[in-house]
């Protein structure tokens, strides 16, 4: 749609992890050609390949979460951890409530409590919570930390919670610029290039969507004029060759070319 035409991808890097967690961002970085660790269940996990592909066109801005250090302000850390109860308290509250009204309008002849007719204060709520069994209240404490950050609904805490800017230093060194202009080069081509590592080579190739077509090469890059294992050729050209596809060589000559050459597996019967 024309909605897409500008649209940009925040992702925010986790050490040296770039997750992609929102359908509508995969969709559209598929349509760039874009298809990550082709995860069926998110968040979809991004090569530094497709990360700086997409920082170059303006389809993806990097930013890493401020780190935030606690210790130095503990009145802070206290409203923090107080806001937190409080919301585990709220969520647990919550579904107590639904199970009372569920059977106020389902069950002939209850007893209302009549405890859940005013809203509890805030004393009220934490008591409520911390007076039952553990095993009643798990369920809403992994609910709330499953996604291993805290949700915070107290603005003035959540603003410590900062998103900023990070300088994508990849590639970094001679090897890595030589597989990213590798990369860039197919990708130029119309090809769909994904992480080659499963099958012993820096890249798969496919012709177009990587769930619809299958995969026509696996490429290993080299240096021009690098020496390369016999063994390594082996090895690479005989998997791929059990798996139908092409082993493919990739170089780059000193005029800036890149170089491919195909080696096929004759095998000897």
């Amino acid at each position: 749609g024309m909605e897409d035409t500008n649209k940009v991808v925040t992702i925010t890097q986790l050490g040296n992890k770039y997750p992609i967690w929102n359908t509508d961002d995969v969709v559209y970085l598929r349509s760039k050609r874009i298809y990550g660790d082709q995860s069926i269940t998110l968040p979809l996990m991004l090569t530094q390949y497709e990360v700086r592909l997409g920082i170059e066109h303006y389809w993806i801005v990097l930013k890493k979460v401020t780190d935030i250090d606690y210790t130095t302000d503990e009145i802070q850390q206290d409203r923090f951890n107080q806001a937190r109860l409080l919301q585990t308290c709220q969520a647990f509250h919550k579904n107590l409530l639904d199970r009372e009204t569920y059977k106020r309008n389902h069950i002939e002849h209850y007893q209302p409590d009549t405890s859940f007719d005013e809203p509890p204060s805030d004393d009220e709520l934490v008591s409520l919570y911390e007076s039952n069994t553990v095993d009643q209240v798990l369920p809403y404490q992994i609910q709330l930390y499953k996604t291993g950050r805290v949700v915070v609904q107290n603005q003035e805490i959540y603003n410590r919670f900062l998103l900023e800017d990070i300088l994508f230093d990849f590639p970094s060194n001679d090897e890595e610029s030589l597989r990213y202009s590798i990369f860039l080069d197919l990708w130029k081509q119309g090809y769909s290039v994904l992480d080659g590592s499963n099958y012993g080579g820096d890249f798969i190739v496919y012709d177009g969507d990587p769930l619809t077509f299958h995969s026509l090469f696996v490429v290993t890059c080299l240096s021009w004029m690098q020496w390369i294992d016999p063994t390594k050729m082996v090895s690479v050209t005989r998997l791929c060759n059990s798996t139908r596809k092409a082993a493919v060589f990739a170089s780059c000559n000193p005029d800036q070319v890149i170089v491919y050459n195909t080696v096929e597996w004759v095998g000897v019967t």
